[in-house]
């Protein structure tokens, strides 16, 4: 028994999961503060749900094994079969139904969390990862779509993301489409899926897909859906259609193509609208396009959707998305019981990692911008009076609180990226002096110059009366590093 106890547990990160790093965390808590800000800006409301559902509410009454091994599931003390959820849309639908009486309409709403999905794990892609969704349920009005655009409109703006398109359509376009070339409503939803590939392959690939299928470059097999030579010529009819940003010219040549065809022309009428009221946000006509081809692989969409892609960083593909989806909800209160709604989400991390790049986001590991080293115990007293007057004047600082000698300190300083050191000693305190080493200046120095001699005529370290404290560093802060 005491062998048992004296055992150790080996520490190990789950596969596919991953820790946040305070660099990380602190970044992304930042950006999402920016972006709940906007959210609040709009007047939506903040949510929360439990990241543990009844696994029916997940995947329906009768989950297929393929659904079931998409998600973590198992049963829990009670008996009952749970499951961790994989989005946010669906704990929403569940809460507005459960609360269907209630409930304020419209309900709008923004949420951010973890959710789980049983992927198999590759760089960059989790079994646990952070998605932000903005919602609004209970309107059927495109104004409430044109809203949630503006709303990721301002969201970019925020950012100081400039270079960036909302690319938008309708999923009734598609729909009209599957009728104009004579498919089933399965093959309709297949050849949505198809349509999506159309930034990853050329249009031969896309025929051969829509046809007999092919072999691919591994020689792994590609079944087609078997569309026959006249449908798979109307659909190229349709994807010959003009969508290079003009909005006009792309609504008129469609209208031409689906004379007769109402849902196509209910599909046109909703994007004129939807532009006008676009228009009306203000949002640049260089920051969005009427995308025909626009498909999203989400089949619960019924109408408006669209995709934000940066274009500095075309690799990265859509880093926000969303749609119209007035079905989602009929899992709870019934068939033909549908709720409309809207909405976007985004995956933080992916966000994260593009706004990074771009040089939008610094991810540093410190919140502190001052350390107050310790040189003499003895007047630790006064080492905590000087760290809480930079903290009372709002200024983040910390005293540190380890062992060591000066270079430890500052060496830990470093390698958090604390941008400034006071330093003070017997001699400083008899003085009522301080001494303050700008250390983001000192890495700058060491990065760009190479003269020792040089080096050495930098101002790294300065002293300052004891008084002076607050207002040099606010100032230093205020303007930067040197």
């Amino acid at each position: 028994m005491a062998g048992k106890q004296n055992q150790k547990v080996k520490p190990r990160l789950l596969k596919g999961m991953q820790d946040s790093w305070p660099e990380l965390a602190r970044a992304r808590r930042e950006m999402l503060s920016e972006i709940e800000a906007v959210c609040r800006n709009f007047g939506f409301l903040p949510l929360d749900t439990p990241i543990m559902e009844a696994r029916e509410a997940l995947l329906g009454p009768e989950p297929s094994a393929e659904q079931l091994a998409s998600i973590f599931h198992f049963e829990n003390q009670d008996k009952e079969q749970v499951g961790l959820r994989y989005d946010l849309t669906v704990p929403l639908s569940r809460l507005f139904c459960q609360n269907f009486q209630d409930i304020p309409r419209p309900f709008r709403r923004y949420q951010t969390g973890s959710v789980f999905r049983w992927d198999k794990p590759e760089p960059g892609r989790f079994r646990e990862f952070q998605q932000f969704d903005i919602d609004t349920v209970g309107s059927a009005s495109l104004a409430a779509d044109a809203e949630i655009l503006a709303v990721v409109d301002a969201i970019f703006r925020r950012l100081k993301v400039r270079n960036y398109v909302i690319r938008f359509s309708n999923r009734k376009i598609l729909n009209a489409l599957g009728e104009f070339c004579g498919a089933d409503e399965r093959q309709g939803r297949d050849i949505y899926r198809v349509i999506d590939k159309l930034d990853k392959f050329d249009r031969e690939r896309i025929r051969q897909e829509l046809g007999p299928g092919l072999k691919d470059e591994s020689g792994a097999e590609i079944p087609g859906l078997g569309l026959d030579v006249d449908q798979i010529s109307r659909i190229d009819a349709f994807l010959d259609l003009p969508n290079s940003g003009d909005a006009s010219e792309s609504l008129q040549a469609a209208r031409a193509l689906f004379t007769g065809n109402s849902l196509g022309n209910e599909g046109l009428d909703e994007i004129e609208e939807l532009i006008g009221m676009l228009e009306a946000y203000g949002l640049r006509n260089s920051s969005w396009i009427f995308d025909l081809h626009l498909a999203r692989g989400l089949g619960y969409y019924t109408g408006p959707v669209f995709e934000v892609t940066l274009t500095d960083l075309p690799s990265y593909g859509s880093v926000f998305g969303g749609g119209r989806y007035d079905d989602l909800v009929e899992r709870f209160l019934g068939e033909g019981q549908g709720v409309p709604a809207v909405g976007a989400s985004v995956g933080v991390d992916r966000l994260l990692a593009a706004l990074t790049e771009l040089g939008r986001i610094e991810q540093r590991r410190a919140t502190s911008e001052v350390l107050v080293t310790v040189m003499d115990k003895a007047r630790m007293a006064d080492y905590i009076a000087i760290t809480s007057e930079l903290r009372n004047a709002g200024i983040p600082a910390e005293m540190f609180l380890g062992g060591g000698n000066l270079q430890k300190q500052l060496k830990y300083a470093d390698r958090l990226g604390i941008p400034f050191a006071v330093i003070a000693g017997s001699d400083e305190f008899e003085k009522a002096e301080l001494s303050i080493k700008d250390l983001e200046l000192g890495r700058r120095i060491a990065e760009q110059v190479e003269d020792r001699e040089e080096w050495k005529e930098q101002k790294q370290q300065f002293t300052i009366s004891r008084s002076e404290l607050v207002g040099t560093i606010s100032e230093r802060l205020q303007r930067g590093p040197g």
